[in-house]
């Protein structure tokens, strides 16, 4: 007060309590200690069969990452498959059949995000390059630092940013929360600004996140929803993510296989078409070090 602070001033206090203090470190070191992977990624939108979809690729080695995609002019299956017997090994035998692109390659904080093109050359034959290389830095300290799609990684989507210590953040945990996946407690993260927050069309920042820890599970997120209130009040949930299925890594890091994700309105008037992720992650896949090399432009073999 002596320097001036008003007594009316309210104290913002960022650091973390205790209990959310070891849910915090439980959650970073799951995304430190997470086996190196391949996965094969997969997205369902409902009403259409997994089978037709093209997947994607996701590598991790410590801190390096990579992602592909199938290149342009790739072919679906001629028939449908059947999934049921073994889809891991289905998919692990469908990726071969198919020519990916580099998304990006992260090296730590530092990201390089990759533009792909088929090029004709002089003698008309078909080439793919990488044309251009963007390099993003992050500027994170180590345990802090999130891969560009961490919300399609198998060991990201149920440790997500939690925005806990933001200033304009306010955390709260709930040990014995009442709804939810059974076991879990609740993290709730209200947002305590709302200058500017909100759009014309009723869209911008969550008024609030919802977490659900189980801490059966090292605390991994089985569910997050993303909430706000319109001027009345009303409280809707426009984003939810629910870990249907989970497993253990080789070095026992619990991470998703099955994440569904139901989007809706900010004006509640209609319920977006759900989607379903899939994680098909093989923790004995060869991952060389070229794999995560700085991309430059030039011909990809």
């Amino acid at each position: 007060y002596a320097l001036g602070v008003p007594p009316s001033a309210k104290l913002v206090d960022r650091v973390p309590p205790d209990d959310l203090q070891r849910i915090l470190e439980t959650i970073r070191a799951g995304r430190e200690r997470m086996d190196n992977y391949r996965a094969v990624f997969v997205m369902q939108t409902e009403g259409f069969p997994m089978w037709n979809a093209f997947p994607t690729l996701r590598y991790r080695k410590g801190n390096r990452f990579r992602s592909e995609h199938v290149r342009g002019g790739e072919r679906l299956p001629d028939s449908p498959p059947n999934l049921d017997a073994n889809p891991t090994k289905w998919w692990s035998q469908r990726v071969k059949q198919l020519r990916f692109w580099p998304d990006y390659v992260m090296r730590g904080s530092t990201a390089f995000s990759v533009r792909c093109e088929s090029v004709a050359a002089a003698d008309h034959t078909i080439h793919d390059e990488i044309v251009s290389v963007n390099t993003i830095e992050y500027n994170t300290q180590p345990g802090e630092t999130y891969p560009i799609d961490y919300s399609m990684r198998p060991e990201f989507i149920c440790r997500p940013p939690l925005g806990v210590g933001g200033q304009d953040w306010e955390a709260s945990v709930d040990l014995h929360p009442i709804g939810g996946p059974a076991g879990c407690i609740l993290l709730r993260l209200r947002h305590t600004s709302s200058g500017g927050r909100i759009n014309k069309k009723g869209v911008g920042l969550a008024d609030e996140n919802r977490f659900w820890l189980d801490p059966a599970r090292d605390d991994i997120a089985m569910r997050w929803d993303v909430v706000v209130r319109d001027a009345k009040g009303t409280v809707r949930v426009i984003d939810s993510y629910t870990v249907e299925e989970a497993a253990r890594s080789p070095q026992g890091v619990w991470y998703a296989t099955r994440v569904r994700r139901e989007s809706g309105q900010v004006n509640g008037t209609q319920r977006l078409s759900g989607q379903i992720y899939q994680f098909y992650v093989d923790f004995c896949a060869d991952l060389p070090d070229s794999l995560f090399e700085v991309p430059h432009p030039g011909r990809i073999d």
